[in-house]
């Protein structure tokens, strides 16, 4: 009879023991008598989890952009047509990249003028950054290009087959900002239609309108990183 006593005495003050202590429970543990649902780490913990893809979401989203830039700036050519005296081009330029490590790809559209002659390019190449040192690097490129435009005076229309190739220096004062500047050559074979006739014969073919044309090239601007 006392032994039955002393094991109902425990039980009652363990269940007032446990009935002002918060427990937290593992999943599939039985609830012990008496003892209270820690409610807000339940509600915490299923917030959690709620938000939880949705910072997933977020950061795969970012990761997604990771390697991608944009670019835009200065542009300019001096330029040797084979069959014209030198001219100087000024314009601007805006482009893409994506880059996965030291290597890269990227498009690129420019505009120039020049007192008799209008230009537009546009051209797809490789990039490499062979030296980065603290907030410096140093960019070679190489493109393909086709590029297009007008003589103000004859309006004759202008097709060239381009081939740039350049040296590019930047300065990253931020992440995401880069200032950046190059030299380059660029070589343009003339693709102009050429349509003719003279006293005795005509013709029709594709180039030696103004002629194969080279020059130095150089160009200025800003980039953002994602």
């Amino acid at each position: 009879m006392k032994k039955l006593l002393s094991i109902g005495t425990l039980s009652l003050i363990s269940s007032f023991a446990l009935a002002d202590r918060a427990i937290i429970l593992q999943p599939g543990e039985p609830l012990p008598m008496g003892a209270k649902i820690d409610r807000q780490y339940y509600e915490g913990s299923s917030i959690s989890q709620k938000s939880q893809p949705q910072n997933q979401s977020k950061s795969k989203r970012n990761t997604n952009l990771i390697g991608i830039s944009l670019f835009a700036g200065y542009s300019g050519q001096n330029a040797k047509p084979e069959y014209e005296g030198k001219q100087k081009l000024n314009g601007f330029e805006l482009g893409a990249s994506y880059s996965w490590g030291d290597f890269g790809v990227y498009e690129k559209y420019e505009h120039q003028n020049e007192s008799q002659v209008k230009y537009n390019e546009m051209s797809t190449g490789v990039q490499y950054k062979f030296l980065k040192q603290n907030n410096v690097y140093l960019m070679g490129t190489a493109a393909l290009g086709y590029g297009w435009g007008e003589t103000k005076e004859t309006k004759i229309d202008l097709e060239f087959l381009t081939l740039p190739v350049g040296l590019e220096a930047g300065y990253s004062f931020t992440p995401n900002f880069d200032l950046y500047g190059g030299v380059g050559y660029k070589w343009l074979w003339d693709r102009t239609e050429n349509v003719g006739c003279s006293m005795y014969v005509c013709w029709s073919g594709r180039g030696d309108v103004v002629g194969d044309t080279d020059g130095i090239t150089y160009k200025a601007g800003l980039r953002y990183n994602f």
